[in-house]
């Protein structure tokens, strides 16, 4: 029987770069090829992490690509992520499925280059509360400027000569500029047609990859994982009624 292949897709990001947005927008526009899971979904600590890396294996017997919808902005995460994917797989793939990791880098340099810089803390005080772990309306600009900076100080950019980036089997450069998240869909779905066309093999039209964006920037989580100002812990919590 010939081998089947999966793909978890990984991002490499920072607060701001569109990676919900575009993950949602490849979910809305192929549902049947994609799934996604989010980090923020999950509550803190080890069961969290576990519980996320379990889901996203789940997700891949029912859907070819699952995006493991998390910041992975610091070599240690990476790492994580092969580890993790290495002790749970068995319970869900079997052995003739040929699993490929691929890495979704969407900032190639530092958070701090001034236009990217710009561009993500603009997005995030125009999204006010709508956002999963940053509340800019609730907190105001002072601590969205705070916790995206240590997100940037602590940011790594892929590194493909060493471990663990040298692992993935394959990197797909994003960028993030205006209305940049339709383009990386886009660009992620052709990239994966050509190189694994066993596995995706479709072309929406124009108009459907419009409709798949809008329905995604009209996306509502339904948990809230709030960043603690000082300390830096986060907690998770389901929202009683479905406002971000």
């Amino acid at each position: 029987m010939a081998a089947t292949t999966k793909i978890l897709l990984v991002p490499v990001a920072t607060i701001g770069c569109g990676k919900t947005t575009t993950a949602q927008t490849l979910v809305n526009v192929a549902p049947h090829v994609f799934g996604s899971v989010a980090n923020d979904d999950m509550p803190s600590g080890a069961s969290g992490r576990r519980r996320f890396f379990r889901t996203g294996l789940n997700e891949l017997v029912e859907h070819n690509v699952v995006i493991l919808d998390k910041n992975n902005h610091q070599y240690r995460e990476r790492t994580m992520v092969f580890d993790e994917v290495a002790k749970h797989r068995a319970d869900f793939l079997s052995d003739d499925v040929r699993l490929k990791v691929i890495c979704l880098s969407f900032v190639k340099g530092s958070p701090r280059e001034p236009t990217l810089w710009k561009t993500t803390t603009t997005r995030v005080i125009e999204r006010g509360d709508n956002h999963q772990s940053i509340k800019a309306n609730k907190d105001g600009p002072g601590v969205v400027y705070r916790i995206m900076g240590g997100f940037a100080k602590r940011f790594e950019p892929i590194d493909k000569m060493k471990k663990p980036d040298n692992l993935f089997d394959l990197v797909i450069q994003l960028e993030v500029e205006g209305d940049s998240s339709l383009r990386n869909a886009r660009k992620i779905l052709r990239v994966l047609s050509e190189r694994f066309p066993e596995v995706v093999s479709m072309y929406p039209s124009d108009e459907e990859w419009k409709q798949a964006f809008t329905k995604a920037l009209n996306y509502t989580p339904d948990h809230t994982k709030l960043i603690r100002k000082r300390a830096g812990a986060q907690t998770t919590s389901r929202k009683e009624n479905n406002v971000s």
